[in-house]
């Protein structure tokens, strides 16, 4: 039985709702993240990340968002 631990639905689900609540584009997401906005678009599509990318993007979703 192969069972994964990481939820890369889950995950890119979080990526996209924390996108829609700031009103950005997934480009000035991306930007913000410090990945390329080719590597986000894959993640918001359910790829999984590599492990650095993981925690930036980890970082930033749980990062407060500035007014």
């Amino acid at each position: 039985m192969n069972a994964s631990v990481f939820d890369a639905q889950a995950f890119a689900r979080r990526i996209r709702v924390r996108i829609a609540e700031r009103g950005i584009s997934q480009a000035a997401a991306s930007v913000e993240i410090g990945c390329s906005t080719a590597t986000l678009s894959r993640v918001c599509r359910a790829s999984v990340p590599d492990v650095e990318n993981y925690f930036r993007i980890e970082a930033w979703l749980n990062k407060e968002p500035t007014p």
